[in-house]
């Protein structure tokens, strides 16, 4: 059986948003030092801020996928990208610790719950013979994305303040 050419579409579609999910996700440690500096927080406060957004991707995932289920993939994933620019933009104007909580943790945590699920199980559907191949591409994303965003995210930071570098992700994610 010949399987659609489309699917390998759909494989690198995934392999970027999960380069962008997680890349952003663990990007946050470029910002570390200076959310601690600006809110002039404790590393345990800061670090709340990415176990709050680790802990809503995690656990939010199913609706992901339940939304995924009614509405399509599509439509799901680009809420979730529009998600996570919405709360890196609102996270780069944060006057308070707390915002950042809200912005960060929370929105770019749905966004990725919304990207993640749906992403991964839009693949498999598309392969018959390949299909742990074109699972394998697609979710190599992560790594690649963990890999080369937070790195490129610090380089931003080096050549401008913090804030601006967030707008610039945000940016990025959207055009993505």
């Amino acid at each position: 059986m010949k399987e659609a050419p489309y699917g390998w579409v759909v494989v690198w579609a995934t392999f970027v948003c999960l380069a962008i999910i997680f890349g952003v996700s663990y990007s946050f440690a470029a910002f570390f030092a200076s959310f601690a500096h600006e809110f002039a927080a404790q590393r345990a406060d800061v670090s709340w801020i990415f176990g709050l957004s680790g802990f809503v991707y995690f656990v939010l995932g199913t609706l992901g996928g339940i939304l995924a289920d009614r509405l399509g993939p599509r439509w799901v994933c680009s809420a979730g990208m529009a998600l996570i620019a919405l709360g890196l933009l609102v996270t780069s104007w944060a006057p308070a610790l707390w915002v950042v909580y809200l912005s960060y943790g929370l929105l770019v945590g749905l966004g990725i719950a919304f990207v993640y699920t749906p992403s991964i199980a839009s693949v498999q559907p598309w392969f018959t013979l390949r299909r742990g191949l074109a699972g394998g591409i697609a979710s190599s994303g992560v790594g690649a994305g963990t890999l080369l965003v937070p790195v490129l995210v610090a380089l931003a930071i080096g050549s401008m303040p913090w804030r601006e570098a967030m707008r610039w992700l945000a940016l990025a994610v959207l055009v993505l």
